[in-house]
Order: structure tokens, then sequence, then C-alpha cells
């Protein structure tokens, strides 16, 4: 309590100064006030050397402030000579031969007092940033406090040097006299007020209302903006109606933007908000503007593995696919032909203003050969063309004019199943064909190589006698070669009049074999014959003869005959 009583004896002498009248060392001293160590005691600052600031204490050696208390912009501006400040004496004989006094010990024990009472009020504090530390910054109220990083703002800052220097006012939030810890924070003080202003800003808001407000954070989704102490959401789909890569390249922290309203959520307090709802939406007016059939410019916008998109206005783009460049070149490389930021003339082929989506096309700015294509190369008609590529499905063969047409995997052969058309065909190979059909509305001609022939399988109706070799035995029966190519089946059960177990029993891979056709499904391609019953309709046919004569035909009539 002495040092307080001490400290309130140079308020009161400071008190006097600010009044002019004018004082003596004895009055500033005070005559019962003996300079001792461990007292403090009010003493002029009369001089600034390179150890720090020396004080008058009516001794014969003025007293030494350190150079390392003078640490903050505020004791700066309290020690300065001619000031009258209140000193601990530390030490009556220092190293350098004057005694030793402490400017910063009383000021903190001062500070403990009124930063004690103001923990338990919970009242603010006011200070000042004077340095950044790990995790946080030192802050003067008096004595050093710290300040977490986390407690400075509702958001961590971005620029954290830019508060050095600056004062605001605190909140105590951990206080320790014993260790000389304290801690102190803006957050609390912030989140109140801003839960007060959003309140207040939520009551006032309506859907569709237009406010100002300024960019507080972005993100990769959307930035966040301040409308009077709350804040609310554009998300990135609502920054502009033309495509926003990243929201950084729109929108800046600390700009003021004009937003409307979208929704509001009272009980959860987030509002979203959108900047491109200011202004008209494009495809309003695309119909009028863009009608199918005219020609148009515009930028190319992006570049994609099926196609480019091109942007017509801002808002607006549309697509040239890639099938659409060329009439003769079915995969053309896009990143060759086009940049970004190029210039480009196109057709519009197609809009749908509902779906946003506009069509593009450069081939159709010029003559479509499709247009002449029923009289060059009418259904029917040989054609020769040149293999461009093969696929699984079929070989794409280009034609006079750039137009390509398909052969099918299905038309290459009667009789052989191709797997793939590699098997058959050869990309640069000149092959002839046959159109099989023109789809003039999807640009589309169907060609055939087996066409160029009959159908083989037309040749071997039911009832036909035919010979082959037999190919293959399978469990039910055998595969017997009729002609190149073409195979047909005689079951287990066709094969003879007598009971066998497998076909092996009565035939052999090789063997000559004649029987007759008793099923042909052309489109199945497949056919099946049986020896029984040829044998058979042999069988009656040799009766028929000799009934017809009233006589009976001997063992060697029937072998005579069947070697006819």
């Amino acid at each position: 309590m002495e040092e307080v009583k001490d400290q309130q004896g140079v308020e009161n002498i400071a008190r006097k100064e600010d009044a002019g009248e004018e004082m003596g060392m004895g009055e500033l001293l005070g005559q019962d006030v003996k300079v001792e160590e461990g007292k403090t005691i009010a003493a002029r600052v009369v001089a600034q050397t390179d150890d720090g600031f020396l004080v008058d204490l009516g001794l014969k050696s003025e007293g030494l402030i350190p150079k390392s208390e003078i640490d903050t912009p505020a004791i700066k501006k309290e020690v300065v000579v001619g000031a009258t400040v209140p000193v601990f004496v530390v030490a009556l004989h220092g190293e350098n031969g004057h005694p030793v006094v402490s400017y910063k010990k009383v000021r903190e024990s001062a500070a403990f007092e009124r930063l004690a009472e103001n923990f338990q009020s919970g009242a603010m504090v006011k200070g000042a940033i004077v340095s950044k530390v790990k995790g946080g910054f030192i802050v003067d109220i008096g004595t050093n406090a710290f300040l977490p990083l986390s407690q400075l703002e509702l958001r961590p800052p971005k620029d954290v040097d830019s508060y050095i220097g600056k004062s605001f006012e605190f909140t105590i939030s951990e206080f320790n006299r014993q260790q000389k810890n304290i801690v102190v924070s803006r957050r609390k003080m912030l989140e109140e007020a801003q839960k007060e202003n959003k309140l207040k800003t939520l009551s006032a808001l309506a859907v569709g209302q237009s406010v100002e407000g300024v960019v507080t954070n972005i993100t990769d989704f959307g930035a966040f903006v301040d409308i009077g102490g709350v804040e609310g959401l554009v998300h990135i789909s609502d920054i502009a109606w033309q495509h926003t890569k990243k929201v950084s390249d729109a929108l800046k922290n600390g700009q003021k933007v004009n937003v409307k309203v979208l929704k509001i959520d009272k009980e959860k307090g987030k509002i979203s908000l959108g900047i491109k709802q200011l202004v008209e939406r494009p495809w309003l007016k695309a119909k009028e503007k863009y009608p199918v059939g005219s020609v148009v410019k515009g930028k190319v916008a992006s570049i994609t593995d099926f196609g480019v998109f091109v942007e017509l206005e801002p808002g607006i783009e549309g697509l040239l696919h890639g099938t659409e460049i060329s009439w003769s070149e079915r995969n053309p490389k896009l990143k060759d032909l086009y940049k970004p930021g190029q210039e480009v003339e196109l057709k519009i082929i197609g809009l749908d203003s509902d779906e946003e989506r506009i069509s593009l096309s450069l081939k159709k700015m010029g003559q479509n050969p499709w247009e002449d294509v029923a009289k060059q190369f009418p259904a029917g008609s040989k054609i020769k063309g040149v293999v461009s590529h093969l696929t699984p499905f079929g070989a794409f063969i280009k034609l006079s004019g750039g137009i390509e047409g398909l052969i099918h995997v299905s038309d290459m052969s009667w009789t052989k199943k191709v797997r793939h058309p590699q098997d058959v065909l050869k990309e640069g190979e000149e092959v002839e064909c046959v159109v099989r059909e023109i789809n003039l509305k999807d640009e589309k001609i169907a060609l055939s190589i087996k066409h160029l022939h009959e159908d083989p399988f037309k040749k071997f109706a039911t009832g036909k006698v035919v010979s082959g070799t037999v190919k293959r035995i399978v469990d039910f029966g055998a595969f017997v070669e009729i002609e190149e190519g073409i195979e047909a089946l005689v079951r287990l059960s066709e094969i003879s009049f007598e009971k066998i177990a497998h076909p092996s029993e009565a035939l052999k891979v090789g063997q000559s074999v004649e029987a007759k056709i008793i099923k042909s499904d052309l489109g199945d391609k497949k056919i099946d014959i049986s020896i029984k019953k040829l044998d058979k309709d042999r069988e009656r046919e040799l009766l028929k003869k000799y009934v017809n004569k009233g006589e009976k035909p001997t063992l060697g009539d029937i072998l005579e005959a069947d070697e006819e």
C-alpha cells in the first residue's frame, strides 16, 4: 500500500504541474519521503543517455531507468525529459555509478491493481498491440498481456503484421498476478457485437431486397459478404451469369458489392446472396438474338475432349461439337485447332433456352455434301472407297466428297463369323462395296461387302439333297461341309435307323455323306440335314417303283437301285 500512496502522490503532483503551478524538488519528493532501496518515490526525468533515462532523486547521483524498460510506445510517451514519474528504487549503487530505479515496476504494480478489478467485473481494458510472438501478440495494457491469434478477430486475419501498433479494447480472459500471466481477447466482444448486429439486420432483411455489402472472405465455393453486421454467402454460381472458374477472379477481399437477398434462414442465421440476379438473365432474349440458322461470332472459352465451348456474350456459351467441325475429318484434334480466347465464326444449328444450350457448327457454314448423296450413291449401287479406320463393330469407308460410310461387321461375309473387322480389312486399303441404305437425316450410309454376291444359303432350301464331307463330330451330331464355308448339322437322331450312342459309331471325320435338308434358317444361317430321312425317302421311292409293276423287289434289285 505504501507504493500505491506514493503513486497517488505523483498523480497529485502531475495535476499541479498541468495547472502551471511552480514546485521545487523538495515539494516534489515530499519532506517525509526518504530515498531507500525498495521504496517508490516521485522523480523528475532530467536527461537521456545511451543507457536509458536519468532521474533526479535528490541525491548526489541521478538514478537510471534502464533503456530496456522503455520498450512500448506508451512508456516512450510517458518517460520523457522534464516529466515527473514514479520510480521504484532497485539499488542505490549500480554498476555504472548511478542508483538503479525502475519505472516499469511501479507502472505494472498500479496496472495489476486496476486489471484485477477489471477481471472480476468483466470490464473492458484498452491496450496497444506492440509485437508479434509465437501463437499471437504482446499487448500493452499497463503491463504485458498475451493475445492469442485466434482471439484477435472472428476469422484469422491474413495480414497479422498490420495490427502491430494499433490500439483496441479487450476483455481479460485469464489473470494470474503471482505468475504475472494475463491473457486478453477481442473475439468474445466481437461475437457479442456481431450477434446483436445480426439480429438487427436479420429483422430488417427481406428476400428480394438489394443491399450493399463488403466482401470479407473468399473461398473455393463462394464469397462471404458483410451486409451490416451479418454475413451472407454468394455462391460461386451466383456471382455472374457466365461461368466463373475462380471466385478470386471476380471478387476481392474488402471490395464493396451490391447483392440481392435470395434466401433467409433465421433459425440457422444463414443468408444466401446473389450478384448476377441484379441484372437480367441473358438467356431470356437468346431466341431473338440467336435464331437457328444465323451466323455468329464468339470467343473460345474452353476446350474439352468432345467439343469447344464458345462464348457468344457474357453468360451465353454455345457448344461446337467435334462432329460439327468437318465433313471429312471424324475425330479432329481440337486442341491443335483452337486456343482459349480465339475468335471464331460459326452457324447456330440448335437452341434450347430452357436448358440454356446452343449448338454450333463450322462444317455447316459451307456446302453440305449430304444434300446430293442420294444422287451420288443410290442404294444398291457398287462403289469403291478407302478404309479410314476400324472399330470393333465395323469399318468406316471414306467415299468421294469426304463422306464416310460404314461396313458393319455383320455385312462382311455370308459364311464366316467375323469377330473383328481387322480380320478382313486394313486401314488405307481400297475396297469395293454395295450401298445398302442411306439415312440423310442422321447422315449415315450403310455399306456391305457380302452383298456384292448373292447369299449362298439361298441355294439350300428345305427338301434339297446335298452331299458333303464330315468336318467335326460332337456328342449331339456331326457338322458336314456342304459348300466352302457352309456347314450343315446332322443330329444324332438323324444319322441312322439303327440305335447308336454316339455319332462316331456311324461317321468318321473326312467321310463323304449324302443327306436331305430338313430345316433351312436364312436369318440365323443354320441348316439341319438328315441321312436317315434321305435313306427313308429312297427306300419309299424304290418300293413305289416295284409296287406299280406288281412285283416284289429282290434283295439284288434293292442293292442295284442303291448303286444307281
